[in-house]
């Protein structure tokens, strides 16, 4: 019963995945918080709110930089994937991005980062994202990963289960 239920609880964390994902890639904002609170009502059942919970929406748009993005000046990420946007809905506390995270002071208030920075600052870098997919000038991917715990069905004591699904736009 416990992995019929975790089957279950892993098919709704990927049908919300997926969802965030082709929602984000359609240029829904979710830096708004009615945008946040449809997603949390796709998730009903999985216990999160837009800042709290068992579980972590984190969406990123990540982009190609070349040398047309940098213009006339240098740039320090020239030919390398960085974050040009981040949104985390849910309880950061529970998992990171496999990106890494654009800092803070890099941020905007509608999750986009400061074009200077992510033309320039490592930390805006996607680490990890080159094994992915490969983009041309001009072209944005849009990542949605989710992280859900399950303790309500750690039955058998053997340790919380853990749901991690990505999907790519």
């Amino acid at each position: 019963m416990v992995i019929g239920m975790n089957v279950i609880r892993a098919v709704q964390v990927t049908t919300l995945c997926r969802t965030a994902a082709h929602m984000y890639s359609q240029n829904v904002d979710f830096s708004q918080s009615q945008n946040q609170q449809e997603l949390v009502k796709v998730a009903q059942g999985l216990n999160i709110t837009a800042t709290s919970g068992n579980g972590v929406i984190i969406l990123t748009r990540v982009q190609y930089v070349t040398s047309t993005a940098c213009g006339s000046q240098a740039c320090a990420n020239e030919n390398q994937y960085v974050m040009t946007n981040r949104i985390v809905i849910g309880n950061s506390s529970l998992h990171s991005s496999i990106f890494g995270s654009p800092p803070a002071a890099d941020m905007q208030t509608n999750g986009d980062v400061i074009v200077a920075d992510y033309l320039n600052d490592p930390y805006t870098v996607a680490a990890n994202f080159s094994n992915i997919m490969t983009l041309t000038s001009g072209q944005y991917l849009y990542v949605a990963e989710t992280y859900f715990t399950s303790p309500d069905l750690n039955w058998w004591g053997g340790g919380v289960p853990q749901i991690n699904i990505r999907f790519v736009f």
